[in-house]
């Protein structure tokens, strides 16, 4: 499970610094669909993240 536990930081980290990236443009910073993936993103690591808790 490591090696998938590190492809999924991975994974986040880079979607956190492109999220940051676009919020950063001004034209898209009150946008609310950039507002809504982020959301998005969000829940979908918090379950990914508990099923890495499960065990097996």
């Amino acid at each position: 499970m490591d090696i998938i536990e590190e492809s999924i930081k991975s994974y986040d980290k880079s979607a956190k610094i492109a999220f940051n990236t676009l919020i950063g443009i001004a034209s898209l910073l009150n946008n609310p669909d950039l507002k809504q993936a982020q959301v998005a993103f969000d829940q979908f690591m918090c379950l990914t993240n508990e099923v890495l808790r499960l065990p097996g």
